[in-house]
């Protein structure tokens, strides 16, 4: 979001004088224009003074300006007045979209994205109660349910439409949302096969979670702070205190489900203080063990939304998977750095801790929310040496996994992807634990001294169980895999960082420390692979299904480890960790991996040493650690002229050798050149890897 802030007294007062210089030069020009006229223009200055004459010119474009500048700050006021965009000090401000078409900022784009989507969102609010309740969903304007969320899709994001939507039908009525489009999107199904015929009802919820996640972007933009809710007297809405009166009103509690559905299927992070707040509410209200559908047409609940939890938690947490901010400062609100440099909690802190370990969870959507939050407090896991970040997500790492792991329950996929969040901001203690060491006395590389605050304590009974859960679900293994590519790139550029003047091949100490992180990314990979293959098969299964699960595995571990090669942006920040949420970029291509062929794999250790080594090459070219004539053939040629991978200045785009078939080929013969050193990945690499699954097999 771009907003764009004016001082309404000071702006008004140069508009004014603006438009009054314009008008008055105006007037002073038809006045020498008139007394030329009249006299028979002596002077022959007809034409320097006519209306098309550069004087006249400006002045109308003097007054056009101080007129675009009126109805800019008009905008401004009015959306002030509305609460809808923020203010700093004296100033208020006007909103714009921050990239794109529509972020220059002309009278057109700044009417549209203000009173312009204010008065559009109204006309959409109303129109779309109207369809919910006409019988053939059709609002008065002509318009189908489909068509208004279709255009409510397209402004969603808008902060001046989402507050003026959620102000028109009031936060009530907007938690009531979701079931009504679910029953919208609800058939009855005779079922004539039984006497007398049965009749159920079939939810498309593809369709009704589409529509619910169009709500749910809008409600997380009116939750930011700096988006205020005003009724329709020009009152201020607490929207924390208004959804929790609506979600526990009598007679409505199935706005419980609603609500949920709301921030589950929202695509937006919603603000932090609207988040730790509302936990903070409801984290005292338990969970009945009942499912929405429990209360279909039950009085009291106003109706449910059945692809949602009745969990008060469920939501709420869940949201904080996309904000690690409100995750980490709702979990560990209180503590400090103890002599020993680990995390001490506070009294509030080991309060809540104890009462959320303690509570009845539902095991769909309660635990994904729980999972979610946990997963989002992970991501601080960064090397913080200036702050308590580390530490904090440390403490709050170490107390999930260890719950988690003890819970004898099935996790759901999305609870899962959740826990392999965990496991990826804490690959240091991972590797410790496929490695069967302490975190000392091992080869070490400069990446190691950039490593977040550890886990404190044994944590390695708890780590080991929930790699094999997190190896059980496709997604969720290809996550895991790819944070330890993410961590590869890190490794190799902390040993780049380290070794300033270090050409590759030619300084043994550089090359040996490169060496050392392919081994212990073999390590790690090695423990997932086994871990994941051993929470597939069984001896029940035969021989031809085993060799399915496996291969099937090793194309989820190379294609998670390759997106998370290309991810991490270089040069070396220093800011070591991982630090993925739910709402990482790019971490959704990593479950997109085409996993159709996996029957056809190639080994895995060869797959993984073929993708490492082009990583690594392509952080040393792009690092200047290549001697300069591996850009050249023996003639003497460029590669780079034939190359559409290699840049002229001989850097690399590390995805496209990566990701594109050709490009990867053509790489391979480049790195054939006898100018471009090899280190031992492969050895290395399988070394690590055979070490790392004998552990896991061992437990």
């Amino acid at each position: 979001m771009a907003y764009i802030y004016l001082h309404p007294t000071r702006m008004q007062t140069f508009i004014t004088n603006l438009k009054n210089y314009a008008t008055d030069s105006r007037s002073e020009l038809r006045s020498v224009r008139s007394i030329n006229n009249l006299n028979d223009d002596p002077a022959e200055v007809e034409y320097d003074i006519s209306e098309v004459s550069s004087h006249a010119v400006c002045n109308g474009d003097l007054y056009n300006r101080s007129m675009d500048l009126q109805t800019r700050l008009d905008e401004a006021i009015a959306m002030n007045n509305s609460g809808i965009t923020p203010t700093e000090g004296e100033f208020i401000s006007y909103y714009l979209p921050d990239e794109g078409e529509y972020s220059e900022d002309t009278i057109a784009n700044v009417v549209a994205f203000n009173s312009g989507s204010a008065n559009r969102a109204e006309q959409d609010a109303i129109a779309l109660d109207q369809a919910l309740d006409s019988k053939d969903g059709v609002s008065a304007d002509g318009r189908t349910v489909d068509q208004i969320l279709e255009e409510q899709a397209k402004h969603k994001d808008i902060p001046a439409y989402a507050a003026s939507y959620v102000s028109t039908i009031g936060v009530d009525k907007y938690l009531d949302l979701p079931q009504r489009i679910a029953g919208y999107y609800t058939t009855v199904a005779r079922d004539g096969n039984h006497i007398p015929p049965q009749y159920k009802q079939e939810t498309d919820w593809d369709k009704a979670n589409s529509g619910v996640s169009i709500l749910g972007d809008m409600l997380a933009v009116v939750s930011q702070p700096d988006v205020t809710l005003r009724d329709k007297n020009g009152n201020t809405i607490n929207l924390v205190d208004s959804v929790e009166k609506a979600a526990e009103a009598e007679g409505h509690l199935g706005r419980m489900s609603g609500l949920n559905a709301l921030i589950e299927n929202s695509n937006n992070s919603y603000g932090t203080d609207f988040l730790v707040e509302l936990a903070t509410r409801f984290e005292d209200n338990g969970y009945d063990g009942s499912a929405a559908d429990d209360h279909l047409g039950e009085d009291g609940y106003g109706g449910v939304y059945g692809d949602s939890s009745m969990d008060p938690m469920a939501g709420v947490l869940s949201g904080m998977g996309k904000n690690s901010e409100a995750a980490l400062k709702y979990l560990v609100p209180d503590g400090e750095v103890d002599a020993s440099g680990n995390w001490s909690a506070g009294p509030a802190a080991q309060k809540r801790w104890e009462l959320l370990s303690s509570r009845t969870w539902d095991p769909q959507g309660g635990l994904d929310g729980f999972t979610a939050a946990l997963g989002g407090a992970s991501a601080y896991r960064v090397y913080n040496p200036d702050g308590d970040k580390d530490e904090r997500a440390a403490w709050i790492t170490g107390k999930g996994i260890d719950y988690l792991a003890a819970q004898n329950v099935d996790y759901t996929s999305t609870s899962k992807d959740n826990i392999a969040i965990m496991l990826g901001n804490s690959l240091p203690d991972m590797e410790n634990v496929a490695a069967e060491r302490q975190d000392i006395g091992h080869k070490t590389t400069p990446y190691d001294n950039y490593r977040p605050a550890s886990l404190t304590g044994d944590h390695s009974d708890a780590i080991r169980k929930l790699t094999g859960i997190v190896g059980s679900e496709d997604s969720s293994l290809q996550i895991i895999s790819n944070t330890v590519g993410r961590q590869s790139t890190q490794r190799t550029q902390a040993t780049i960082a380290a070794h300033p003047n270090a050409i590759f091949g030619s300084d043994e100490a550089f090359d040996n420390e490169i060496a050392t992180g392919a081994y212990n990314d073999g390590l790690l990979l090695g423990y997932i692979e086994q871990s994941a293959i051993d929470a597939r098969t069984n001896d029940k299964m035969d021989e031809a299904a085993k060799e399915a699960a496996s291969n099937r595995v090793e194309s989820a571990v190379v294609g998670g480890m390759g997106a998370g090669l290309s991810a991490i942006p270089t040069p070396w920040t220093q800011a070591a960790g991982i630090g993925i949420s739910i709402a990482t970029p790019f971490l959704d291509d990593t479950t997109q991996v085409d996993l159709s062929d996996s029957e056809k794999v190639q080994n895995l250790s060869d797959r993984t040493a073929t993708r490492l080594e082009r990583s690594t090459i392509s952080q040393m070219a792009n690092n200047g650690r290549l001697d300069e004539q591996a850009f050249y053939d023996v003639n003497n040629h460029d590669y780079s002229e034939g190359l559409p991978w290699m840049n002229s200045d001989h850097t690399i785009d590390t995805r496209m050798v990566l990701d594109d078939e050709d490009a990867s080929q053509q790489f391979e013969t480049w790195i054939q050149d006898n100018s471009i050193p090899s280190v031992d990945y492969k050895g290395n690499l399988s070394t690590g890897m055979e070490i790392g699954r004998q552990n896991a097999q061992a437990n």
